[in-house]
């Protein structure tokens, strides 16, 4: 799962850099990488992290990666709070989960006192989301 989740942002990642005819030596600076770091991001042996990911979506006006399992209106709702049009996942469970993961980081915020940066609040729901699986996994 995780290597199908790479492979689709890794995909993603060389179609927005072709499409806005960008070298890789540009993106890596965009995102403070070495090129080197940049090539093995393309490549698939580098992880791109959730920030990175952000940074170029928003720099080039790409739309996110659609990732199974963790959907895309997930990523993209915080930085639009106008859209109101929900989760879209085809497993309802993973509906369910989202749901609860965000309302989950949503009263942390809230009980805190703080909002989250866009990047910790994608990273915070992620881990919950994975957290929640893992444990819906295994009762089942």
């Amino acid at each position: 799962m995780v290597k199908d989740r790479q492979f689709i942002i890794q995909k993603w990642l060389s179609k927005v850099i072709d499409e806005k005819a960008e070298t890789q030596a540009a993106i890596a600076s965009l995102l403070g990488l070495s090129s080197s770091q940049m090539n093995k991001t393309l490549r698939g042996t580098r992880n791109i992290k959730a920030d990175e990911l952000l940074i170029v979506a928003g720099y080039f006006d790409a739309e996110l990666p659609l990732i199974p399992g963790h959907g895309q209106a997930r990523i993209s709702k915080r930085s639009n709070d106008n859209d109101v049009s929900g989760p879209n996942f085809s497993d309802n469970d993973d509906d369910e989960l989202w749901v609860l993961a965000e309302k989950k980081v949503e009263d942390e915020e809230q009980r805190k006192g703080v909002r989250l940066t866009n990047e910790e609040y994608i990273d915070r729901i992620i881990k919950l989301y994975d957290t929640l699986s893992r444990r819906r996994s295994k009762e089942q």
